[in-house]
């Protein structure tokens, strides 16, 4: 079991890869590389999930990608998790309704796995691919772990930079208070760094941005919810190619909100007390 242990963290590992990377074929060399893996265990794990159907080896490339017995098991996946088909429904809607790319995380331990993405990609932009795995460091991870307990938040806060200012700290937390009260939340880039947009101070449900300017939108985020008020997914609109200005930063939270709460009803979820997003009006592409 000791020996068995870390070939088969090695085989998920070069499952994970490839399910991120669908349309790529890897050799040998190429997936030892990227994954830090020997070359000896890379050919007997390659030969054997090859043997077995996970991979598919190309006769004269000799690279290899996902078989036909992942695909078995990705099918089976997503009978057993039915949300994720009910997600990319409304995620193709609003995507394409905006023009933006729409992706939906599912959250796993301390950890954000991409499940689901639609929507057309924007030069000039690396986006995240469906596998993925993004860690749940502040910001990012902000509409699952506003939901969670206090032992998830404060762990949550644990993991970011251990040098950031208190006034950091406080800004995540107050971020976590605006995502409860408005349902969704909006990250702004300033400088290289994506900041989550605080609430005004005493309100809330009114993000702390100047009416006057614009920014630009690293990402807008709202939660689906499961029967038992839990986050099933974090949808995510991304690919914003301009400056926003408020009101319309506004009207497309308030539109993900909708798509969110459409997929929370889909899956029979049941949303948070108190969280009861009003329908808002169409939104201009963006």
């Amino acid at each position: 079991m000791g020996k068995g242990v870390p070939a088969a963290a090695r085989a998920l590992a070069i499952l994970d890869f490839l399910a991120a990377h669908p349309t790529d074929s890897f050799s040998l060399s190429e997936l030892a590389k990227e994954l830090g893996i020997g070359s000896g265990s890379a050919h007997a794990l390659l030969g054997a999930m090859t043997q077995a159907g996970y991979l598919v080896r190309h006769p004269s490339h000799k690279t290899f990608r996902l078989g036909p017995s992942a695909i078995a098991v990705g099918h089976a996946a997503l009978e057993s998790h039915p949300v994720i088909e009910v997600a990319r429904d409304e995620m193709r809607r609003i995507a394409d309704e905006l023009d933006l790319e729409c992706l939906a995380a599912a959250p796993l331990g301390d950890e954000l796995v991409m499940v689901a993405r639609v929507g057309g990609s924007h030069a000039g932009r690396t986006l995240s691919r469906v596998g993925d795995r993004l860690p749940l460091i502040p910001p990012l991870g902000t509409m699952y772990v506003a939901w969670a307990g206090d032992d998830v938040v404060a762990a949550w806060l644990s993991r970011g930079d251990a040098s950031e200012p208190p006034e950091r700290i406080t800004g995540y937390l107050r971020a976590l208070e605006s995502a409860r009260a408005l349902g969704y939340s909006v990250g702004v880039v300033v400088g290289d760094t994506v900041t989550a947009v605080q609430p005004v101070s005493g309100d809330p449900k009114r993000l702390d941005l100047d009416p006057d300017l614009t920014y630009e939108i690293a990402y807008v985020a709202a939660s689906v919810f499961d029967p038992r008020q839990e986050v099933a997914l974090v949808i995510n609109l991304d690919g914003f190619t301009q400056p926003l200005d408020l009101g319309s930063i506004v009207a497309i939270g308030q539109r993900l909100l909708d798509a969110a709460r459409v997929i929370t009803r889909g899956i029979h979820g049941r949303l948070p007390e108190g969280l009861v997003p009003r329908r808002s009006p169409a939104v201009d592409k963006v």
